[in-house]
């Protein structure tokens, strides 16, 4: 056999396959009438829709290059998903139980003159007709099923009647139900004005910055989540009914929302609540939807309604002040208490340190005013620490969050609330092209913070009173120094005063009598390894990083003058006193080691002490 004579009997092979699995699948149909009569995949679509009632043209469905639209009785654009509802019901019509389509049958059927008749295109040049009948006398397992006849096939056949019942929706329901369709990142500009922004408002798009500016009615960098929240929700309204427009008009909108595309082109949208007396109860939010030009206001019914700002400062960033750390320069937190100004300043420095054999330089904030609080550099350890809290303020402030945002109030007006001179608590950061101050007061149950936004104006925020508090007695936060910092070997005497349940005073004084402790008492002697262990983690370090107060008559406050507690403790040349207390709560105790600076004292130092060191002696 030549090579020609091969590959001939090879592509005869290939077609008597072919010839042979038709003619299988054919008897198999045949032989099983509950398979589908039609197959789509997945690519093929619906390119032509047109359905006649009573043999008038009820409406045409085409597919263009942007998607189905409605090209008679109406131009609109039609609900590309029904489509695929049409593809997927027709897909379920089986040869089951058909009847052969004479004249007899097709007049009893309802068939002759009907009153629903669908042609249909397929992309892939496919026609399908359909021309359904009457309902069945008889349902099938409860449901309904109306008489089908498909094109010139000599069968009746049945289709399930809610599937029929797509192609008697009115005209309205093939529409599509999106109101607008556009790519978020083609918005150049938004112009907002209505009820709710009596104030127009402009913002811009800055592509060199990817952000969104507020121009106008001032400026500010604002919130893009925000932006891309109000186009989430432009996107995804759909309209429940269509309005003619001479039937209504919108004369009071909440929203005139303005957009400007990369291309020059604009839409403008108006949208209006509905009286709140004219809304059924339990219903979702209810608003009109006009876009101008069209010819028709659609009705919505959405819960995305709630997600429209409320007022332009919904759209801004709900924090103190956005800036770059690396561009701070200095800032400074000044506070004026009991006819004192005390101002803490920090500076932008350059420190050089030596990582891995090589001299470096960093750029660190620096507390240079009073000069009592900063560290030495070399005091790594200290001075990291100290750096470290430095660090977390800018952060903070950088994440303060504003609880509201009040208004803007002339100059004149701020002038009779504060004092700027004498403020209670103002904060200025000096960036590299920026000043910017702050001034905070106690307010009621919140705190108030006044910012300069002009020559003449301030704006208002309000924030949570804690942080005002915080801000004021925010020096204490950078003394990093320990109080104490024991050598538990150079501990010679320990005197403890503790106030008992009675309310007496107990005093035991111990003494170091070389690898041992003794005490004063007849009746209890040293646990040694408890207090040497105290001396060694609990009491060896005593920090005073949680300082909540520098003002000696705040010691009654905290219960200072009638501690819970007093601790002396004399070392080599050294002595050091600590009282404490525990005003207030369980396990949170308050201390002073100089009856000035009082802190917060953990719960870990107070126990061992309040344990004491004792064990009863046996007799």
């Amino acid at each position: 056999m030549t090579k020609k004579e091969f590959i001939i009997l090879f592509l005869l092979g290939i077609v008597q396959t072919g010839i042979f699995m038709l003619v299988f699948q054919k008897k198999e149909q045949d032989l099983d009438p509950s398979l589908p009569i039609y197959h789509f995949d997945s690519q093929e679509k619906i390119s032509y829709l047109n359905i006649k009632l009573k043999n008038s043209n009820f409406l045409t469905i085409e597919f263009k290059d942007d998607g189905y639209w409605l090209i008679d009785p109406v131009k609109k654009k039609a609900d590309g998903y029904m489509m695929e509802d049409i593809k997927l019901l027709l897909q379920r019509i089986t040869r089951d139980d058909k009847l052969d389509a004479n004249e007899q049958n097709l007049k009893e059927c309802g068939l002759q003159t009907p009153d629903v008749e669908a042609s249909i295109k397929m992309t892939q040049n496919r026609e399908i007709a359909l021309k359904f009948g009457k309902t069945l006398p008889l349902t099938i397992n409860g449901s309904e099923y109306v008489y089908l006849k498909l094109g010139s096939e000599p069968f009746i056949y049945q289709m399930f009647k809610p599937d029929f019942l797509i192609f008697t929706i009115p005209v309205d329901g093939w529409r599509s139900k999106k109101i607008l369709n556009f790519a978020p990142q083609t918005v150049s500009e938004i112009k907002l004005s209505g009820l709710k922004f009596l104030r127009p408002a402009q913002i811009v798009k800055r592509d060199k910055f990817q952000d969104w500016f507020l121009t106008d009615p001032y400026q500010e960098v604002l919130d893009g989540g925000k932006i891309y929240q109000l186009f989430y929700f432009l996107q995804e309204i759909y309209a429940k009914e269509y309005v003619p427009k001479e039937k209504m008009s919108l004369d009071h909108p909440d929203y005139i929302i303005e957009l400007t595309f990369d291309s020059g082109s604009k839409t403008k949208i108006h949208v209006q609540a509905k009286e709140a007396d004219k809304i059924e109860q339990g219903k979702e939010p209810q608003f009109y939807v006009y876009l101008e030009g069209s010819d028709e206001i659609f009705y919505v019914e959405s819960e995305k309604y709630s997600s429209l700002p409320a007022n332009l400062d919904d759209f801004r960033f709900k924090v103190l002040y956005r800036f770059r750390p690396d561009e701070l320069q200095k800032f400074e937190i000044a506070s004026f208490k009991e006819g004192k100004l005390s101002t803490l300043v920090f500076e932008q420095k350059v420190v050089e340190d030596v990582i891995d054999g090589k001299r470096q330089s960093f750029q660190v904030l620096e507390i240079v005013e009073p000069k009592g609080i900063l560290v030495d550099p070399s005091q790594r350890e200290l001075y990291d620490r100290q750096q470290n809290y430095v660090q977390a303020f800018v952060q903070r402030f950088m994440k303060s969050e504003i609880t509201s945002f009040l208004n803007r109030v002339s100059k004149t007006v701020v002038a009779k609330i504060v004092d700027v001179e004498k403020p209670e608590c103002k904060v200025t950061f000096y960036l590299t092209n920026e000043k910017r101050e702050f001034y905070f007061q106690e307010s009621g149950t919140k705190g108030l913070v006044y910012v300069p936004v002009s020559d003449t104006e301030y704006e208002m925020f309000s924030v949570q009173k804690s942080y005002v508090k915080m801000l004021k007695g925010l020096h204490f936060n950078f003394y990093v120094e320990p109080i104490w910092k024991l050598d538990p070997k150079t501990v010679k005497k320990i005197s403890l005063y503790q106030k008992i349940q009675s309310g007496d005073i107990v005093h035991f004084e111990y003494i170091r009598n070389g690898e041992e402790w003794k005490v004063d008492s007849n009746d209890y002697m040293v646990d040694t390894v408890r207090l040497e262990a105290a001396l060694t983690r609990e009491l060896a370090v005593l920090d005073q990083a949680r300082i909540i107060s520098d003002d000696p008559s705040d010691l009654g406050k905290f219960g200072l003058l009638d501690p819970l507690i007093i601790c002396i403790i004399e070392g080599d040349n050294k002595t050091y006193k600590l009282k404490i207390s525990d005003r207030y709560a369980d396990d949170t105790y308050f201390a002073t080691a100089d009856d000035k600076l009082i802190f917060h004292i953990d719960s870990a130092v107070v126990r061992p002490l309040k344990e004491n060191f004792l064990v009863k002696k046996f007799k």
